[in-house]
């Protein structure tokens, strides 16, 4: 049973693609597109948040350094 469940599943998924090739494709293309735009401003605030987080690093790191060394 579960092999002819797969197999009804692939002989109704290559026809369906076959007809509607051109506009599974359009909406492909689309979809794929605003994913990029998606990926492209998460990266974007990402990149805003490590280099947020770097400069908070360098502070704490100045401040460890400027810590006096008796209290260490």
């Amino acid at each position: 049973e579960p092999f002819s469940g797969k197999h009804s599943k692939h002989t109704d998924t290559s026809p369906t693609q076959t007809i509607n090739t051109p506009e599974y494709t359009d909406n492909t293309v689309i979809e794929l597109k605003n994913q990029i735009d998606f990926l492209k401003k998460q990266l974007e605030k990402a990149e805003d948040r490590e280099s947020k987080a770097n400069a908070r690093i360098d502070t704490l790191l100045t401040l460890i350094e400027m810590k006096p060394q008796n209290l260490i």
